[in-house]
């Protein structure tokens, strides 16, 4: 068989490939486009993803948009405002010193206990017995120290907090204590969740107090 160098058809016929090569060009920038469509949707809040059906008649495109809500990052909740206004900072403190102060809309889940803490002991001791105000004022008694050996912290300092935190919490934890007459605990740390705030620095003076 020879070839017909003549074909007046052989000019104008077009080549499989560079047809298969146009169709992934236009099918990849059509992805490209959806893609950022996309990331520009979840950056707006939320995300939609449609479908095409080309089995309708005439061939029209019949779209399926599925919106998925991204939920957006909690508020911190505010810390609760609270202040310990006597006794002074670095005041001189007797064994038994009550402690007064004032505090702002304490959330009803929320309980205020006071904590002290003495420089180079690994625990902190809390106070449940805080009586509160309808003012919003506050007061508690607390110990500086062991009443059974009140000498032995003579000159100490003691860190005081206005402790904020869950009513649970604190309610379990003064639960732990042997004696049910007894109104503190301690612990190595801060219970889950608890908001110390910023601490009273006193020093323990000879004087018991009770």
């Amino acid at each position: 068989m020879t070839n017909n160098n003549n074909d007046p058809d052989q000019g104008e016929r077009e080549d499989p490939k560079a047809g298969v090569k146009g169709a992934w060009i236009a099918f990849a920038g059509a992805v490209a486009v959806a893609v950022i469509g996309v990331v520009g949707t979840i950056l707006s809040g939320a995300v939609h993803v449609s479908t095409g059906d080309q089995s309708q008649a005439g061939g029209g495109m019949a779209t399926t948009t599925v919106s998925v809500p991204v939920t957006p990052t909690p508020t911190p909740t505010p810390p609760v405002e609270r202040a310990i206004v006597s006794p002074e900072e670095n005041q001189s403190a007797q064994l038994c010193t009550e402690v007064r102060g004032t505090v702002r809309k304490l959330p009803a889940d929320k309980a205020l206990v006071v904590a002290t803490r003495e420089d180079d002991d690994t625990r902190i001791y809390f106070e449940q017995s805080v009586k509160l105000g309808s003012n919003g004022e506050w007061r508690a008694t607390v110990n500086l120290g062991d009443s059974d050996n009140a000498n032995a912290s003579v000159n100490h300092h003691f860190d005081i907090y206005a402790v904020v935190m869950d009513k649970a919490w604190a309610a379990y934890l003064a639960g732990t204590h042997d004696d049910v007459d007894y109104t503190f605990w301690s612990t190595t740390g801060w219970p889950p969740g608890a908001d110390p705030g910023d601490p009273r620095r006193l020093i323990r003076s000879a004087a018991v107090g009770c």
